[in-house]
């Protein structure tokens, strides 16, 4: 079983993620954000509620609609294992918003290799991360593909190729 992240792990979306939000914020008359990290609703609590919602439905537009077919690297190292493993044996686990995670999987047809979308916060791994991910698999271990470490967990595998950084965790479901 494989379980893989999507931002970063699957597709490198960091720079046209910032790009977009930048483009969102120049837009609604805010000053662009400078930083090597990647921008996310974190970094706008300073705006209401109201704006931040308009900033994000711009963001999402402009990453999805405009940009997104001619600016995504896919990890092809990744979808190979992916395709070794058998779509019945891959899901995409992700905190992305749905509709740009979708996007993303369908436009780069990576809906016809996986078994599903998992949806979580990713906030709490030993507890609720790791119910969802039983609930979708019979499977006894999973190895998970993340590009941010996930503690308690015994690397198994490794993925090094510009510009992915990605580890393969270990993981216990029953």
């Amino acid at each position: 079983m494989l379980i893989v992240d999507l931002d970063d792990t699957l597709v490198a979306s960091t720079k046209l993620n910032n790009d977009a939000y930048n483009y969102a914020l120049e837009k609604l008359g805010f000053a662009e954000i400078k930083t090597s990290g990647r921008i996310t609703r974190k970094s706008l609590a300073h705006l209401s509620p109201e704006m931040l919602t308009k900033v994000i439905s711009e963001k999402q537009n402009y990453f999805t609609r405009d940009w997104m077919p001619y600016r995504l690297t896919i990890n092809s190292k990744l979808i190979h294992k992916m395709i070794w493993a058998g779509k019945e044996n891959c899901f995409i686990w992700t905190k992305s918003e749905k509709g740009r995670a979708m996007a993303i999987i369908e436009k780069l047809r990576i809906d016809k290799i996986i078994s599903g979308v998992i949806f979580d916060d990713k906030k709490d791994f030993l507890g609720k991360s790791l119910k969802l991910l039983q609930a979708h698999t019979r499977a006894d271990t999973a190895v998970i593909y993340e590009n941010t470490k996930l503690r308690n967990l015994k690397v198994v595998d490794s993925i090094d190729s510009k510009p992915f950084r990605v580890k393969g965790y270990l993981a216990v479901l029953k």
